[in-house]
Parts: C-alpha cells; structure tokens; sequence
C-alpha cells in the first residue's frame, strides 16, 4: 500500500511539472554510509513536491513534502514551509518543515531544512534535509511578475 502511494504521489507530481526538476543528494549521509537523495519538481513559481528517499545497509524509506516558498525569486527557492509524510524503517508519520533553498548562477542548488512531526504509533517523528544538487530543467531567470 505505501508504495502505491508513493508511486502515485510521483506520477501526479511529475505530471504537472512546471519545466523544472531537481536532482539533489546529501553529501552528511554518504559520510555515515547512508545515500539519501531527492526529486523536486515546481507544480508553480511557490509551490514545489518533493520525493525522497533514504537507503542504508540497515534501513530505508522515503518522504513525500509539498513546499510552500515565500517570495521566489528564481522559482522555488529562498524561505519555504511544508508539510511532509513518509516512513524510515517501520515508522510512518507526519508533520511540517521550514527552510530554505539557494540557487546558483550554474543551477546548482543548497538547501537545509528541519522539521517535526508524530509518527502513527504517536511517538515524534524528525525531518532533517541538508542537500545540494543541480536544478534541471527550467532556466534561472527570475520569475515574471503579472501586472
């Protein structure tokens, strides 16, 4: 059923992508040999979906969170909160993040978020992002203002 979900989640996300997608990968998590990595697509110039996934010898999992941003300034990116839900292992929950996402003039991106949540057994849950990447598609020129 959660990979249903998630794939599903996916397609719906994907399918209304913006000409934008990001690749990104936590570079803290290789050191613990842990690969950790990330899709974001822009459904539109605030919001972004992104799925990730977390794999290690001992456990994995994925999150799905859907990102609010506050005054883009190249789509996606600069201060956002969300909401996320996803699982790690047998522990499935829910909650809301905030952070914040830089874009380069290469596309290459830098974002850090935290966030807190309850599980389903009602114990917390944490999400914790620090991951850079490159941004695909969809160029870096600053967004176009209507009006």
């Amino acid at each position: 059923m959660k990979k249903l979900l998630l794939i599903s989640l996916c397609a719906i996300s994907f399918g209304r992508v913006s000409a934008q997608v990001e690749l990104k990968i936590s570079p803290v998590g290789l050191l613990f040999e842990t690969v950790a990595i990330s899709v974001e697509s822009a459904v539109s110039e605030n919001f972004g979906l992104d799925v990730d996934a977390i794999f290690n010898s001992e456990v994995s999992g994925f999150n799905v969170s859907g990102k609010y941003y506050f005054n883009p300034k190249y789509r996606i990116d600069g201060f956002h909160i969300g909401a996320f839900t996803g699982n790690l292992g047998d522990d499935f929950g829910f909650g809301f993040l905030a952070g914040t996402k830089l874009v380069s003039k290469k596309n290459i991106t830098f974002e850090i978020a935290l966030g807190i949540g309850r599980s389903v057994d009602g114990g917390g849950v944490g999400y914790g992002k620090l991951h850079l990447g490159y941004r695909l598609s969809g160029k870096r020129d600053a967004k176009t203002k209507a009006g």
